[in-house]
């Protein structure tokens, strides 16, 4: 070999080496910006049950647990005092069945519910919820699968185990547009859909016009620009790897029979968006130890993907909610007997 041919050789190992490198640093960059926040128990008139959701729209926090056969709850943050509860646990035309997803449009004043058994979904005006008129004002029925659902314009994105791909994308009637699949490419080895789904599944969030998926078992963060004929086109992505978990060496080589374990990490479970940002909530720890964990992450990405800022809680968080200003942040957590409080933090 003459001295050229090494000396090309030489060059093309360094620059692979800083690939490398450039590429996990940009892996670890979204926890390298950690600020420590402390939360405090947001006062509420009764206790809670086992709330699952929480979301902020104007002064208002909205929260889902089941009381005294009511649904959902309107806190008003001023004023420090439970505005109204509404929907009942049922099939009836304005019942509930649980569990449902909540989302809100802060600038249009509007809460859509999504129910999960029956792929119900049904946007209300917040006045009128308010008012106790229970009356929506878009109905849709999405197919069997769907299990999250993002409004963007006018159309929805919905994740869940579709044949064709992860992300299914509807028009505002409720028809199918495209299929597309943001799996990472090991998990489309596995025929089985709900398997697919079950290992590969996380939120989606819509903000403007980018997309993003979080996975909650395979660590990945996508970001991509939805194109005019909603293709979803990548922008940026992140991958957290754990010393201790071999979840994705365990997939590729197990494909059918892979199962979630005791030991697998639990990585993002919530995606919430204000007017300028993307906030997604990550845990950390194993599912055995998930639900008690000490601490919780959230992590702060402007809407081209960039990382901002990562805060860390001083106690577990199962559901968050942004304000409008981002300057405050509201969870769903324990008490220090176990039982179920809101909290907030200025972050």
């Amino acid at each position: 070999m003459n001295i050229n041919l090494k000396y090309t050789c030489f060059i093309l190992l360094l620059l692979i080496i800083s690939i490398s490198c450039r590429k996990n640093n940009e892996q670890d960059s979204i926890f390298n910006n950690i600020k420590n926040v402390k939360c405090k128990q947001v006062e509420l008139e009764a206790t809670l049950g086992k709330p699952d959701q929480l979301n902020k729209i104007d002064n208002y926090l909205i929260y889902a647990d089941e009381i005294e056969n009511d649904l959902l709850t309107f806190y008003d943050i001023s004023k420090k005092h439970i505005v109204c509860r509404c929907f009942h646990k049922g099939q009836g035309p304005n019942d509930l069945l649980m569990p449902f997803r909540v989302d809100v449009n802060n600038q249009n004043k509007v809460i859509g519910i999504f129910q999960r058994q029956n792929g119900s979904y049904k946007e209300y005006n917040l006045a009128e919820l308010l008012d106790n008129c229970i009356i929506p004002i878009t109905k849709i029925n999405f197919p069997f699968g769907a299990e999250y659902v993002k409004k963007y314009n006018d159309n929805y994105f919905t994740a869940g185990f579709f044949e064709n791909g992860s992300i299914a994308i509807y028009n505002k009637i409720g028809n199918l547009q495209k299929t597309i699949n943001v799996y990472p490419d090991y998990l489309n080895k596995i025929t089985d859909i709900t398997n697919k789904y079950r290992i590969g599944q996380g939120p989606i969030g819509c903000l403007d016009s980018i997309f993003v998926f979080a996975s909650t078992f395979t660590g990945d963060i996508k970001f991509y620009n939805i194109s005019n004929n909603y293709s979803l086109i990548p922008q940026k992505s992140y991958y957290v790897k754990t010393a201790s978990s071999n979840f994705k060496e365990r997939v590729a080589e197990s494909l059918q029979k892979t199962s979630i374990m005791e030991t697998d990490i639990v990585h993002f479970t919530q995606i919430y968006t204000t007017n300028n940002y993307f906030y997604i909530l990550y845990s950390g720890e194993s599912m055995k130890n998930n639900r008690y964990a000490k601490n919780s992450y959230v992590l702060k990405f402007d809407k081209k993907g960039k990382s901002i800022e990562c805060y860390k809680t001083d106690c577990k968080l199962f559901n968050i909610c942004i304000n409008d200003q981002d300057t405050t942040l509201y969870g769903v957590a324990f008490s220090e007997n176990f039982d179920y409080v809101i909290v907030e933090a200025s972050i």
